[in-house]
Order: C-alpha cells, then sequence, then structure tokens
C-alpha cells in the first residue's frame, strides 16, 4: 500500500492571513495546492469549473502538471459581480485546460486510470455523483475529492452517496476543508493517514 500522509497543521500554516489574523483561505484551496503537489507532475481532473478557483489552486499547487476541467456549462460571461467568470479566469494557466460544455459521465471511464486526483465537484444533487463514482470504480488509481459533503440541509443527496461509500473514506477537519465539508477517497493501492491539528 501507498499511504497519503495530510498534515493538517502544517497545510493550515500554509494559509493567508488576513488583516485581523483571519485565515481567509480556508475553503480547501491550500489543501488543494498541498494535494496537487504531492502527485507532480501529474494529471488532475476537476469535474465542475463554475468559476475555477480549485483548477487555479491545483495549478498553483502543482504548475508541472495537467490539470483538465470540466464542466457542462460553458461560462465565459461577466457575473453578476461583474468579474470574469471561469474559463476567463482560467486562462492566464498554462497547464489548465478547460472542456466545456461537457458532461463528466459520458467520458469513457477507462481514461481515468491515467489520471492521479480527481475533484467531483458537479450538480451536488447525489444522482450525477452516484453514476460518476460507479463509472470509475474498476478504473481509477488515485485520490477523489469531494466537496460539500457534510451538509444533510443544503445537499442531503450528495451528503447520502458520501456516507454510502463503503470504501476507505476521510472527512477533512474543518480547519482544511470547504465549510460544507471536504471528503478524501483512495483508490488503487492507495491509503490515507491524516495527522490532526497540534500532533
Amino acid at each position: 500500500m501507498k499511504t497519503l500522509t495530510v498534515p493538517i497543521k502544517e497545510i493550515y500554516d500554509s494559509c493567508d492571513t488576513g488583516p485581523h489574523g483571519d485565515r481567509h483561505d480556508l475553503l480547501g484551496h491550500k489543501f488543494y495546492e498541498w494535494i496537487a503537489a504531492q502527485f507532480a507532475p501529474g494529471i488532475i481532473v476537476e469535474a465542475g469549473t463554475l468559476k475555477g478557483r480549485s483548477a487555479r489552486s491545483f495549478s498553483r499547487g502543482a504548475p508541472s502538471s495537467l490539470v483538465i476541467s470540466y464542466d457542462i456549462v460553458y461560462r465565459s460571461h461577466l457575473d453578476s459581480t461583474g468579474d470574469p467568470d471561469a474559463h476567463d479566469h482560467i486562462l492566464m494557466y498554462d497547464n489548465i485546460i478547460t472542456k466545456a460544455p461537457m458532461d463528466i459521465n459520458e467520458i469513457n471511464p477507462a481514461w481515468f486510470s491515467k489520471v492521479d486526483i480527481i475533484y467531483l465537484d458537479i450538480s451536488h444533487n447525489g444522482r450525477d455523483e452516484k453514476v460518476f463514482l460507479e463509472r470509475i470504480e474498476p478504473h481509477f488509481k488515485g485520490i477523489l475529492i469531494m466537496d460539500d459533503v457534510d451538509d444533510g440541509k443544503q445537499y442531503p443527496g450528495l451528503q447520502n452517496v458520501f456516507q454510502n461509500i463503503t470504501r476507505e473514506k476521510h472527512l477533512l477537519p474543518k480547519l482544511i476543508a470547504a465549510s460544507r465539508g471536504t471528503g478524501v477517497i483512495p483508490y488503487g493501492d492507495w491509503t490515507i493517514k491524516i495527522i490532526a491539528h497540534g500532533e
């Protein structure tokens, strides 16, 4: 077995500190940078681009890796705040390729055998995520990350899918996770060890 050891305090300490001492980059993005670096150079798939924040985090953590971001919608307009949306933001990163509009569940699942990290952040209804997990099961051998898996009120279907995963899985401590929970699931011959804050 290969062990991915996740040092919570080290990742937390690397988060940016705001003017009032607050850690304002705690929505999983420093974790994404950290985990990308562990597999560099490699292939990272982001399923669900939205504004591309996660793709940019993976890219910053591993500039020698290839980050492929899929989204069922292509967003090239300005969002409601006037900021450029996903694909405009990503254009400045040489190692990110966007595939949109494209449904991640229409890709040949055998292709995922080449991928080191999958970040699954799609519909949040649970149905689409369940289909994706079933399709990649025989092929994927890396680390899968799922956001928003610990909010049964907002995303009950997604939480249910995560809770019913029977293989090894971990819910990251809130210190370095998305506000609604980040799940990490090893595939292939990987296992994960979480070193808690303060250990």
